[in-house]
C-alpha cells in the first residue's frame, strides 16, 4: 500500500466515491443521492458498499439510513 493512501484514507476514493460520501456526510439518503447525481440507486448502493471496504467500515458503524 502507497504510504499517502496509509496516512489519507480518503485518497483511496474515486472522485464519485468522494462526492457520495460527502453528500451522505451531509445527511443524504440513497435515493436523493442517485437523483443528485442522475445514476441509478442500485449505483449509489455500489458506491457506497466500496466507500466502506475502502475505508475499512463496518456495517455495523454505518447510519442505518439508506433508503
Amino acid at each position: 500500500m502507497e504510504k499517502n493512501a496509509k496516512s489519507d484514507p480518503l485518497s483511496r476514493l474515486s472522485r464519485c466515491e468522494c462526492e457520495v460520501l460527502k453528500l451522505v456526510v451531509e445527511g443524504r439518503i440513497s435515493k436523493e443521492i442517485a437523483v443528485i447525481k442522475g445514476v441509478k440507486l442500485s449505483s449509489i448502493h455500489t458506491y457506497r458498499s466500496r466507500i466502506m471496504a475502502k475505508l475499512e467500515i463496518s456495517h455495523d458503524c454505518v447510519n442505518a439510513q439508506v433508503y
